[in-house]
């Protein structure tokens, strides 16, 4: 990047825009991210409803997770290639249009087969919007982006913390479930509409930069360090949803437990996830990237161990917090690592990452399912503990940053 680039990407764009607009405009942005986070999550507790309901298997409910997963991958792959010709406002404007009129479309309690085509396509609809939404805050805050962007990403935790309460808590009290589906499709309604005023006088109604290409795609896809910080990436969206979405039927199913409790665990581990954000944001002015990821894993496969041999409710919460607090800085640290290497851009690095997290996301909780469903959770457990080894084995393979 040229000099004169650099000074002009670090310009304080937004000063020219209402002081007023830029502050609600980045609000509803965090809330649109919280919700993304909410409807990864709260799948959890209504898996075992699904199951009821439609009559199928544990496995035959992880494809919800598949087909939403699928949706999100192959809107990530599109925003790469085509994103630049449109604006960012725009993007966001009709991708979550699709995610909610796909919500809407859940109430009216399709087919299982219709349902899981609603799924693909709320998720795709819902991470594009995150995608774009990362690029968004880049413009409006180009000078302090570091800590604008970490409390983006916190917005996603605490939906995500809030997604198993949520569900859980609203089947409990008796309303059928699609009950869920509807609440969240009025609430994101209003946030669209308070999006699309407020967004036409910011500058996220700029256009993506045209420097996101499909050939820097194919350049990234033979970077070493891209790569092995992309499948940390994948690993951590897969150790992070199996886990949101599994232990409420191994609780229910294995320990007796109540719908209500089982969602516990789930939400002591994004309170770990929240908390290990906020503290990795500051640890990394002290420490290496490379170390924090290195000890981080290895201490989450010492407490997945332990949690799993003790096989005690509370320990399973403790050991979740902990692990979400250890586990916790794999993106946003990747996405910072990778910020070193001169030949990628930083809007290409986003995407790349996003979408190495939800395929991740995708493909891991659908395979534990199956094994889970077949071999038992005591299998799922152990094949639990191997994720964050093969983090920690691939972070030993990570080439020193460029200068």
């Amino acid at each position: 990047m040229q000099a004169s680039d650099k000074k002009r990407e670090m310009s304080p764009a937004h000063n020219k825009y209402p002081k007023n607009s830029i502050t609600a405009l980045t609000v509803i942005i965090y809330i649109i991210m919280a919700v993304d986070g909410l409807f990864v999550t709260m799948i959890g507790p209504l898996i075992p409803v699904f199951m009821v309901h439609y009559g199928i298997s544990l496995s035959s409910g992880g494809l919800i997770v598949l087909f939403q997963g699928i949706g999100g991958i192959l809107a990530l792959f599109l925003g790469l290639m085509f994103a630049e010709r449109f604006r960012k406002s725009l993007l966001i404007n009709i991708a979550f249009s699709v995610f909610i009129l796909s919500l809407f479309a859940i109430t009216l309690k399709p087919s299982y087969g219709l349902l899981l085509l609603m799924f693909f396509v709320a998720g795709a609809g819902i991470k594009l919007v995150d995608a774009v939404l990362n690029a968004c805050i880049s413009d409006i805050y180009p000078e302090r982006l570091g800590l604008y962007m970490n409390l983006l990403h916190a917005s996603f935790g605490i939906g995500s913390l809030t997604g198993p309460f949520f569900s859980g808590i609203l089947i409990g009290k008796g309303p059928d479930w699609n009950t869920v589906f509807l609440v969240i499709g009025i609430f994101c309604l209003i946030l669209l509409i308070a999006y699309i005023i407020l967004g036409r006088m910011t500058p996220a109604g700029k256009r993506i930069p045209a420097n996101v290409a499909s050939g820097n795609v194919f350049m990234a896809l033979k970077n070493r360090t891209m790569m092995i910080l992309g499948f940390i990436s994948f690993l951590y969206g897969g150790i992070a949803v199996s886990l949101s979405i599994w232990i409420p039927s191994f609780m229910v199913q294995q320990m007796k437990s109540s719908a209500l409790y089982s969602i516990i665990p789930v939400s002591m581990l994004w309170v770990g996830i929240i908390a290990g954000r906020i503290a990795f944001s500051f640890l990394t002015l002290k420490y290496d990237i490379r170390r924090l990821l290195l000890f981080g894993n290895l201490f989450a496969v010492i407490i997945l161990a332990l949690t799993a041999f003790l096989n005690r409710p509370a320990g399973y919460m403790a050991g979740y917090a902990l692990t979400g607090f250890l586990i916790s800085g794999i993106v946003p640290l990747s996405i910072t690592f990778a910020g070193f290497t001169k030949k990628l851009n930083s809007t290409l690095i986003s995407f790349m990452i996003i979408l190495f997290v939800n395929a991740g996301s995708m493909l891991i909780p659908w395979l534990l399912g199956i094994v889970a469903d077949k071999a038992g959770f005591w299998l799922f457990m152990i094949l639990l503990v191997l994720i964050p080894l093969m983090v920690f084995i691939a972070v030993i393979f990570l080439p020193a940053p460029e200068k």
